[in-house]
């Protein structure tokens, strides 16, 4: 600041004074008595507070999935902390004038709130330490008990779907929901492909929801090719070779339900590299999707219901030593982190990839590939410099901005994941050859869907894991790790 503005002429005092967030003067965050009252009646008291901070420097920008000037997407959290601030006057305004305590200009709060993939990477550049990923859950949550929160119904399918654990319910829902979904929208967007950007259909939802097509889920769960395991039993597999490490590997709904290979080469990739593998029982869900979409009541029973688990299972091997708790999605990660699993199972939570490079230093690239980072990314953005020593010779290219899936994003708010999608296609357009086939990394399990999408038929998009379980046991892989997966033991706890 001092260099490029030495007369102190650009928002002086913003960058240089220490007592700035005193000084932010919005009317509302002054209150008076009424006012106060206000606000804690209608519930906008401590999200009014969350922002009251924002200093309006901006460099929340640059970081922020959502914003795309050239899509009219203008929404990132400086601008979103400003929106807020006017509908809280506004609010203050309407509520002493008309003597209505209906609060309905708080619908406005949802297009705030869903302009955001949680990724909390506007929190690393924020100079007064504003998440606004935390805030946007905080704005769901505010209309969810206002009843002005709108859930699509693919959401709400889709989380009534990843909310249960029984085998028998998964193994009738999941050949419909999962695979025949995918087979109609696929259809369904081969027959709108040729007039899905006339301008007249560009708002229609149901276009932008068949629009690009999905990729297609593995035929069969992770549970296809292992023992029949209940509630109360957990799943312990052995390498060929007598185990030198164990770790507790949590999959996921991405991993064990609809994207199943993912699961298969990371239990695969740590069977090969002399590792006891302790599995949960099957289809359990870490609770984000729902946290993330305001369903505080079950997002707290899932969470609860988890935590017993995991304890009892730590309970009944006491006598083991845990290396780590692996995963294969950033999510899992966060919502694992937030359960305290580290702590319980005292080691720490890590991407499988992280876990088996660290492992396995002879394991290297065989190809050029192309890398897509996650918003909720497991491998911290340290996954260039994990790759770096194991190029053999290749190259790897990165891919900036948000696949566009966001999770449940693309199935709630297809119109903001249709025009982050544009941003993609844009970049990866620019950065591939279209003559060449082309495979693009990632470590997320919904990145797989949202890459997906790209409209190119010489790509394929591929998890770490995979990339890695083909280049460790060659193109039979799977047959590999199904032998592997006999060598296993149910464990009732």
């Amino acid at each position: 600041k001092k260099k490029i503005d030495p007369s102190n002429l650009m928002n002086p005092g913003k960058f240089a004074d220490p007592q700035i967030i005193e000084k932010v003067f919005t009317p509302s965050f002054n209150l008076l008595d009424i006012e106060a009252r206000i606000l804690s009646h209608s519930a906008m008291s401590d999200l009014s507070m969350k922002v009251a901070k924002c200093v309006r420097c901006g460099k929340c920008k640059v970081q922020c999935p959502v914003f795309y000037p050239s899509e009219n997407m203008f929404f990132h959290p400086r601008n979103k902390n400003l929106a807020l601030g006017a509908l809280t006057e506004a609010m203050l305004y309407i509520t002493q004038r008309t003597q209505s305590t209906g609060f309905k200009i708080l619908k406005g709060v949802e297009q705030i709130a869903d302009h955001c993939t949680v990724c909390h990477k506007c929190f690393i550049r924020c100079p007064v330490n504003i998440d606004s990923g935390d805030i946007s859950i905080s704005e769901r949550n505010l209309l969810a008990d206002k009843k002005f929160k709108q859930t699509s119904l693919p959401t709400e399918v889709t989380l009534s779907y990843l909310g249960t654990d029984n085998s028998f319910v998964n193994s009738l829902l999941r050949p419909s929901l999962i695979k025949g979904g995918a087979y109609v929208q696929r259809l369904c967007s081969q027959v709108v492909k040729p007039v899905a950007n006339r301008p007249k259909l560009h708002k229609s939802k149901i276009i932008q929801l068949v629009k690009t097509k999905v990729t297609q889920p593995y035929p069969v769960t992770l549970r296809q090719f292992l023992p029949k395991t209940d509630k109360n039993q957990a799943l312990v597999l052995e390498p060929e070779q007598k185990a030198q490490k164990t770790i507790f590997y949590f999959p996921g709904c991405g991993s064990e339900r609809i994207f199943s290979s993912i699961s298969m080469s990371s239990i695969f990739l740590l069977l090969k590299n002399r590792t006891r593998v302790v599995l949960p029982p099957p289809f359990l869900c870490c609770g984000y999707p729902f946290f993330v979409n305001a369903k505080q009541q079950d997002y707290e029973r899932i969470m609860l219901e988890n935590l017993i688990v995991f304890s009892r299972i730590r309970s009944m091997f006491q006598d083991l030593e845990f290396d780590a708790v692996v995963v294969s999605c950033g999510t899992c990660m966060e919502a694992l982190s937030e359960l305290g699993l580290d702590k319980s199972f005292d080691c720490s939570i890590l991407d499988i990839n992280e876990y088996v490079l660290e492992l396995d230093t002879q394991l290297s690239l065989d190809s050029d590939f192309l890398y897509h980072a996650p918003c909720h990314d497991s491998l911290k953005g340290n996954a260039l410099q994990l790759l770096d020593t194991r190029l053999n010779g290749h190259l790897i290219k990165t891919m900036p901005h948000c696949c566009s899936e966001a999770g449940t994003m693309a199935l709630s708010r297809p119109m903001i994941s249709d025009a982050m999608l544009k941003r993609k296609q844009t970049v990866f357009n620019t950065i591939a050859s279209r003559q060449d086939r082309k495979t693009i990394l990632t470590n997320c399990p919904s990145c797989i869907q949202g890459l997906g999408r790209l409209q190119d038929e010489n790509l394929d998009v591929v998890h770490m894991a995979q990339a890695l379980a083909r280049i460790k046991g060659g193109k039979n892989w799977v047959k590999s790790f199904k032998t592997l997966a006999l060598k296993s033991e149910v464990v009732t706890f």
